[in-house]
């Protein structure tokens, strides 16, 4: 059991440096905010699911599974809201992206 704790802390550490890297290296608004959301939210999991199988059945991983089913919720929301946004105010794709399917539908 300890190896799986271990594992899906690495896993949930790689995939938050993963999007850190996302956000550091895609080149507009777009790209950073689907690397950074899905990365982030894929790591953030893990790490919570290795922070209950650690404690077990309690009142902290029921705070801890509340906080996942949270985040399953608002980093979607949070990045589609920014993306519309963004699209809203004319905040055009990179020279590096091939299209732009939503141009007319702001």
């Amino acid at each position: 059991m300890k190896m799986l704790i271990d594992f899906l802390y690495i896993v949930g550490m790689f995939f938050c440096f993963c999007g850190v890297v996302g956000v550091l290296r895609m080149p507009d608004v777009y790209c950073r905010l689907q690397t950074s959301t899905k990365n982030v939210t894929l790591g953030s999991l893990s790490i919570y699911l290795a922070i209950i199988l650690e404690n077990g059945l309690s009142s902290f991983t029921v705070k801890v599974i509340i906080i996942a089913i949270f985040i399953l919720i608002t980093n979607p929301v949070g990045s589609h809201a920014i993306a519309r946004g963004a699209l809203r105010n004319g905040i055009g794709l990179s020279e590096k992206s091939c299209c732009n399917d939503y141009r007319g539908n702001a």
